[in-house]
């Protein structure tokens, strides 16, 4: 089965928030946005175009869909640059927080912001005790007034139908209209995360966003990191030889489910070991990429480049 790779930016043109922790009364937000959330706001935006919004059985349709012909990368913000006119050049590569010449606590300045809040007591017409808290957000301009972007990667496999049938009724998979305009993460009844698609580029070469090789295995997309490259994405943390070698934080990654057509039966995933992105293997490794972006071991496979098998 063969696969198109494509580099994706998108324009933040509102407050992101991804949900990760929450420290005292700040709700922290990650530095990336993972491929499960990529996924879902791609359901959504398909499932919405079809007039299907309130259908459960649409979203579950669409999302199992996406699993198989699809795979999400991470996505990574990164600053625009001004041209010679006063006008902003979208980046080619993300900005990370360990890029050469940066560090944490200079990324976490340029793009983390917050806002406070506070539930209402109606009765009271007064802040109800003990809600106030912050949420933090990549905010969509840099404290030196860059724009901010999202750059990642995305594959398609070549055989996507056109549309998908439920109980006789079609949903159109008019995937590449969808993505121009997507809303993402948290706090979207405040309007935050919508993010606007200014470059959707197939690239013919083997190197991935990050600076990585991809490959197709046995019909799934492979990558291959080198020894002191780091990880951008959730690795599977396990027994393997090739894992053994990474070193880095970990942390379990789970997330809400829906049981169940109607999407009235939520409940949380069973919660899996991952080193954070940020690791650093010591030697060459092949992972997987699975459907939501996150990466395993990959295992013994007949490799050819370019998205071939």
């Amino acid at each position: 089965m063969a696969w198109t790779h494509y580099r994706l930016v998108f324009r933040l043109e509102s407050p992101l928030h991804i949900g990760w922790r929450k420290a005292g009364n700040l709700m922290q937000t990650r530095r990336y946005v993972p491929g499960k959330n990529l996924w879902a706001a791609l359901t959504e935006a398909l499932v919405h175009r079809a007039g299907r919004g309130r259908d459960g059985r649409a979203y579950q349709a669409v999302g199992e869909a996406l699993k198989q012909h699809f795979r999400f990368g991470y996505l990574w913000p990164a600053r625009g640059r001004k041209r010679d006119d006063g006008s902003w050049e979208p980046p080619t590569a993300p900005h990370f927080p360990w890029k050469e010449g940066s560090s944490p606590e200079y990324w976490d300045y340029l793009y983390l912001d917050g806002t406070a809040r506070t539930a209402l007591d109606a009765t009271a017409r007064t802040a109800a005790e003990g809600m106030l808290h912050e949420v933090e957000y990549i905010a969509p301009y840099t404290r030196e007034g860059q724009p901010v972007y999202l750059v990642g990667d995305l594959w398609v496999r070549d055989e996507v139908p056109p549309e998908i049938d439920i109980n006789g009724a079609t949903i159109p998979l008019e995937w590449e209209q969808a993505l121009r305009r997507l809303q993402i993460g948290g706090e979207r009844g405040y309007g935050w995360g919508r993010v606007r698609l200014v470059c959707r580029r197939s690239q013919n070469s083997t190197t991935v966003t990050s600076g990585y090789t991809w490959m197709s295995a046995n019909g799934e997309v492979c990558i291959t990191v080198d020894g002191q490259q780091r990880l951008t994405a959730h690795t599977q943390a396990g027994d393997d030889e090739a894992l053994s070698t990474i070193s880095g934080p970990v942390e379990p990654l789970t997330g809400w489910e829906r049981r169940g057509s109607r999407g009235r039966n939520w409940h949380l995933a069973k919660a899996m070991i991952v080193y954070v992105p940020g690791g650093i293997p010591a030697g060459k490794i092949t992972v997987r990429v699975h459907p939501y972006g996150w990466w395993s071991v990959c295992g013994p496979t007949e490799e050819k480049h370019n998205g071939e098998t």
